[in-house]
């Protein structure tokens, strides 16, 4: 049989010593999957044709892992064909150890299925009329649990199944999934399923409880007010969000020690934008900064008619040259809408703009 073979376009960045796997006796060395790949999945490659080309490729595709073979052709893109694919999606990041596979058919100028306009589009179907084998593969392989739920004494060991498996049945209302590709128990709702986390639900969460991110240091957490002299409040609850263990920003009041619902417990900063000439503010602008400006500068603030939710929106703007800035259109309780060298001025929209410092 003929192979009309070209070498796989696929970088095998990040290659790691004994990152490998084996399949029929052959070695396929492991490296980064590629564009073409999931994200986070790695793609494991072996030359298996004597001379030029001739690549044998493993990589996950839309949760599917696939065979690809490549070689020598005309054209990039119409040498490229898929031997096999999984007949179930997983979702590691390394091919599974045993499973069974889709072979695709061959015919007599090439091994399986040409994928057209490699590498654009999807890779070509599998079908139930295909073959399907179990490939062993052993080395750096994923084993993922498809067993049926177990009840046992103390525990229960819920069926693994990916979301692209659980999405296909039906969502009877309280049977029980555990999601291999989300990481979640996906839980039936009658109509559709849903994760036991986060739900529809209420989830009532205790003083103190807190969410926290990587380590206990960043959290947000929800605790009683403290009071001017230390005393607690049952009624008076703050959210606090804590950042290497400082507590940074709080929501929520304590009618002893500050009675604003937004409070910030360190100093609050802006990233300055530094401007040397004419400049037309954005939505992204909060301190603007005239900087050096050779001649008279003009800024350009958002028209009056902004909606009623964009209203209220602060900009400070500071003057560090040595000429006069402009504010266009003009700022009410701005003397000809001129910010004078070395000054600065805060401005806030209310269907107009005006001057708040």
């Amino acid at each position: 049989m003929i192979k009309i073979i070209q070498t796989l376009a696929i970088s095998f960045l990040c290659l790691v010593a004994n990152a490998n796997i084996v399949f029929q006796g052959n070695t396929y060395a492991g490296g980064g999957g590629g564009a073409i790949s999931d994200p986070s999945t790695n793609a494991f490659s072996y030359d298996s044709y004597s001379g030029l080309g001739g690549n044998e490729t493993f990589l996950r595709i839309d949760q599917y892992w696939y065979r690809i073979t490549t070689g020598i052709g005309i054209t990039n893109s119409a040498n490229h064909y898929v031997l096999a694919r999984t007949v179930d999606p997983f979702c590691s990041e390394n091919p599974p150890a045993s499973a069974q596979w889709y072979v695709y058919p061959s015919n007599p100028l090439y091994s399986g299925v040409q994928w057209q306009n490699y590498p654009n589009g999807t890779p070509p179907s599998a079908t139930n009329l295909y073959s399907a084998v179990t490939y062993n593969i052993s080395g750096q392989v994923g084993v993922i649990n498809y067993s049926t739920s177990t009840v046992m004494p103390y525990f229960i060991d819920l069926a693994s199944q990916p979301t692209s498996t659980i999405t296909g049945i039906s969502p009877s209302t309280g049977r029980i999934y555990y999601n291999q590709c989300e990481n979640t128990v996906d839980v039936g709702i009658g109509n559709s399923w849903s994760s036991l986390w986060p739900n529809t639900k209420n989830y009532f969460l205790q003083k103190k409880q807190a969410f926290e991110f990587g380590n206990s240091q960043t959290r947000i957490v929800g605790e009683f007010g403290t009071g001017l002299y230390g005393t607690g409040f049952s009624n008076i609850v703050q959210l606090n969000f804590v950042t290497d263990n400082k507590k940074s920003l709080v929501l929520g009041r304590d009618f002893y020690k500050h009675n604003s619902d937004l409070n910030f417990s360190g100093s609050v900063g802006s990233v300055p934008n530094f401007q040397f000439g004419n400049y037309t503010l954005t939505d992204t602008d909060h301190l603007v900064v005239l900087h050096n400006s050779a001649a008279a500068s003009t800024f350009t603030l958002p028209n009056n008619s902004f909606p009623i939710s964009e209203q209220g929106r602060h900009y400070i703007i500071i003057n560090s040259s040595s000429n006069n800035l402009t504010l266009s259109p003009s700022v009410n309780g701005l003397v000809s809408s001129i910010v004078p060298p070395n000054e600065s001025v805060m401005i806030v929209n209310v269907g107009s703009w005006y001057r708040i410092n």
